[in-house]
């Protein structure tokens, strides 16, 4: 154990080969001494490191019939028998996904770009609430720069491009598959803004009676 103000390098003993295929992380916990105010191992702290990457999901081959495209002055709509994905051109908003009769958005509240969180004690105290309003802003009102899809035998794409009150541009790839699978990617492009930013990501509102989610 390593005084209070100094470092230490510590050597962990790692015998045996990575799987290609999997994850692997070095999860450490800092437990504390002998001490007047804490039990004897108490965690402290701790942090994650990832060692390895890996490849932890493969794609399966696409199955199920081509979907369908109609657009009108508001929305552009894929659907095939199983699957429906809307998406509101004004605002940007997917508003509907189902599949199999199943609506995973509640009240139409679907995916939004997200770039805040809850303030915590230490926010409220450096004024984070206040120096990064901006981004609270842009976490609500964007507008649509650019759509374009690109149409393929087992998938449509949406690409969309957010332009962000902070000043950046945030560009987003909705693929849908035909056997209901979608993939987002996202990227967030540089802007003037030198505020840092709470989060980046979506944010979106599952039925009530979803109440067990697997995610990774």
């Amino acid at each position: 154990s390593a005084a209070a103000q100094t470092a230490e390098t510590v050597t962990i003993p790692f015998r045996g080969k990575f799987n290609p295929n999997q994850e692997y992380f070095l999860n450490v916990r800092m437990l504390a001494g002998p001490h007047p105010l804490f039990a004897k191992d108490f965690p402290m702290g701790s942090e994650q490191f990832r060692v390895h990457d890996g490849q932890v999901w493969t794609p399966k081959p696409v199955k199920g019939k081509q979907l369908q495209v109609e657009e009108n002055d508001t929305e552009i709509i894929l659907f095939s028998k199983d699957v429906r994905f809307v998406l509101n051109k004004e605002t940007g908003i997917v508003t509907e996904y189902q599949y199999k009769g199943q609506s995973f958005f509640h009240e139409g509240f679907g995916l939004r770009p997200n770039f805040w969180r809850a303030p915590t004690d230490n926010d409220y105290g450096n004024g984070a609430p206040k120096r990064l309003q901006i981004w609270k802003t842009s976490s609500q009102e964007w507008t649509v720069a650019a759509l374009d899809q690109k149409v393929t035998p087992t998938a449509i794409t949406l690409s969309i491009t957010y332009a962000l009150p902070a000043g950046n541009n945030y560009c987003v790839a909705y693929e849908v598959r035909n056997d209901g699978i979608i993939r987002v990617d996202a990227s967030l492009g540089a802007g003037t803004e030198t505020a840092e930013i709470p989060r980046v990501g979506f944010r979106f509102r599952v039925p009530k009676s979803m109440n067990q989610v697997t995610y990774y």
